[in-house]
């Protein structure tokens, strides 16, 4: 029972951590990204990292 405290404890320690830095590099793409689209869809590309961040972050919480 204690191994399984731990790793749940590791795991949301590590949800943590890539909920935090999702969110810091998730709101300054956001807003350019939609500006940007147009003249160069090459950046548009880092919107589709953030939704990967983003989906990481779920899978995360449902091992938890």
């Amino acid at each position: 029972m204690a191994i399984n405290a731990v790793r749940a404890d590791l795991t949301a320690a590590a949800a943590a951590k890539k909920a935090a830095a999702s969110k810091a590099a998730t709101p300054a793409p956001a807003p350019a990204t939609p500006q940007v689209v147009a003249p160069a869809p090459g950046k548009s590309e880092q919107g589709n990292s953030g939704t990967g961040s983003g989906n990481g972050k779920g899978s995360g919480k449902g091992k938890d």
